[in-house]
């Protein structure tokens, strides 16, 4: 892949959609979800924040609560791009291909993968827990049904993660369909968890099913930590 073909697959991660695929217990296909582009996304959990009341709402249309970082970062993108960074970002990725500076393509690729990765790391911090049933297996989501996603790394790289994600601070998304779940909601994620994975194949609550609680996030009992033993 040429420089100008990886700078102009870096500007579509942040300007464009991302398509994820839902995945079964078997890693299959069973379905897409097209989630909003990073830019939109980061632009939304400022945007969004006042809208945000208890009891939640779907999609991402009301994220994750605003942090500083978010703002910041937003603030920089602004800076660096203009009141209408989109546009900035799509004209580039629309010139570069006539480019013929390897120097100067590089310093932007550089730059556009900073970005990306700042954004990412705001919206989806490293400190998180992906949530698994009593079967080991990763927790369904109780909107879209959804265990695992599979989506490009930042190595263009395919990979599979589980779709139920939780900040300890912030509340749980569901990367395959957007529905979050503020830490105050944990309790009625937890029940919707359960009442969806505690039926084993004679009918009869399983014995390990979501085991242990969200430690000091005020989480139900019957949830279980990655490498718990319950």
């Amino acid at each position: 892949m040429t420089l100008r073909e990886q700078l102009r697959g870096t500007l579509h991660e942040i300007i464009d959609p991302e398509i994820v695929q839902r995945l079964d217990d078997n890693g299959d296909v069973v379905g897409y979800s097209r989630l909003p582009s990073l830019l939109d996304r980061l632009e939304g959990s400022i945007r969004d924040k006042l809208s945000k009341l208890p009891g939640g709402t779907s999609g991402f249309k009301a994220k994750l609560p605003i942090h500083v970082e978010a703002f910041d970062l937003y603030r920089d993108v602004r800076e660096a791009w203009g009141s209408a960074p989109r546009a900035a970002l799509r004209a580039l990725m629309n010139e570069c291909p006539e480019w013929t500076d390897d120097e100067f393509i590089a310093n932007q690729l550089a730059e556009a993968r900073a970005l990306r990765d700042s954004i990412r790391s705001v919206l989806e911090p490293s400190k998180r827990i992906h949530l698994r049933d009593g079967h080991g297996r990763a927790a369904e989501c109780p909107m879209c049904h959804a265990r695992m996603i599979g989506r490009t790394d930042a190595s263009g790289e395919r990979v599979q993660t589980p779709a139920l994600v939780v900040d300890m601070a912030a509340g749980c998304v569901c990367l395959a369909c957007g529905e979050t779940w503020a830490p105050e909601r944990f309790e009625e994620l937890a029940a919707a968890i359960d009442g969806s994975t505690t039926q084993g194949e004679t009918g009869e609550p399983s014995s390990g099913a979501l085991s242990a609680s969200l430690a000091g996030a005020g989480g139900s009992p019957g949830w279980r930590l990655p490498g718990t033993d319950g």
